[in-house]
This record gives structure tokens, C-alpha cells and sequence, in this order.
């Protein structure tokens, strides 16, 4: 099965509940109508509207469903900005870490060596 984008832009959740519900105007209910021939996305959510066994709750499952996909990506955002606070300090210690390294060598290592 081919996927073609819909001409226009996807049904809202209460859009699709009204249209469940038959709450709509004809001419709504026409570019609903209209909008599902194009769009299996939208026409597959309807189906699963129609089926489920109390389609009011929807807004509620969709919001919590927000909220709970925006706890979790601030969460990701916060260990990234961390990440990346600490990246600079990293290359720091290392540079300093060679630094001192090659610093202690070449004072602890005798003065002949170089000589040669």
C-alpha cells in the first residue's frame, strides 16, 4: 500500500471525536468526509475511536500522554546540557594531564639524554 500526503492538514483529536460523535455540522462533517479519503492516518485514528469503549476519555489519554513524553524529553534535555558543559572540561584536564606529564619527564629524565 502507497502512502499519498493528504491536500489538507491532519484532523484534531476533538475534531475526530466530534465526528464520531455526530455532533457536526454537514459541511464539517463533509471536509472530515473529505479529508479521510486522502489520509490513512486520520482514517485509521477514526477507526480506532469508533472502537474504543469510552471515546470521551481520549483528550484525557492524549494529555497525559503529552505530559508524560514532556517529562521525559526535558529530562534528556537536561542530562544533554550537562553533557555538554562537561565535554570542555574534559579536553582541559587532558591537555593539562599531557602538559604536566611531559613536564615531569623532562625534569626527572637526566640532562645526557637530550645531549645525545
Amino acid at each position: 500500500m502507497s502512502y499519498h500526503p493528504p491536500t489538507t492538514p491532519c484532523l484534531s483529536s476533538q475534531e475526530m471525536l466530534d465526528y464520531t460523535q455526530g455532533i457536526l455540522s454537514t459541511q464539517e462533517q463533509h471536509r472530515i468526509e473529505m479529508h479521510l479519503l486522502d489520509c490513512e492516518f486520520c482514517a485509521d485514528a477514526i477507526e480506532g475511536i469508533v472502537m474504543m469503549k469510552n471515546p470521551n476519555e481520549l483528550l484525557a489519554i492524549e494529555e497525559d500522554l503529552n505530559f508524560e513524553i514532556d517529562v521525559m524529553t526535558s529530562h534528556e534535555e537536561n542530562a544533554r546540557s550537562k553533557v555538554k558543559v562537561l565535554f570542555p572540561w574534559r579536553i582541559a584536564a587532558a591537555f593539562a594531564l599531557i602538559f604536566v606529564s611531559t613536564l615531569t619527564l623532562w625534569m626527572v629524565l637526566p640532562k645526557k639524554m637530550y645531549k645525545n
